[in-house]
């Protein structure tokens, strides 16, 4: 009965494809997880590259025998934000911290 069960090949293809789906899904498991997390820390590096943008400018006056024109300047300052209870840093949006 044995050597009949081990001489049998019917059905043996679908097992192989089985195995080799099996394979595949536990790779793209993996793989999809390594990538969500580099997505998610590049856009908190990129979120943090826009909050460190300077947008403060300067020109200066100028003056013909004529006309005139007064300079302008404009100053940014950053003194943070708050989501709900969160303040959005790296660490925060890391860690999924919310203040009770």
């Amino acid at each position: 009965m044995l050597k009949n069960l081990w001489n049998d090949d019917a059905g043996i293809v679908a097992l192989e494809y089985l195995l080799v789906a099996t394979i595949i899904g536990l790779g793209l498991v993996v793989g999809l997880q390594a990538v969500g997390k580099s997505l998610n820390s590049e856009l908190v590096e990129l979120a943090d590259a826009i909050n460190a943008l300077d947008q403060t400018y300067s020109y200066t006056g100028w003056s013909t025998c004529g006309a005139s024109k007064a300079g302008s300047a404009v100053i940014d300052t950053f003194s943070g934000f708050t989501i709900g209870c969160v303040t959005p840093t790296a660490i925060t949006i890391s860690q999924a911290v919310c203040c009770p």
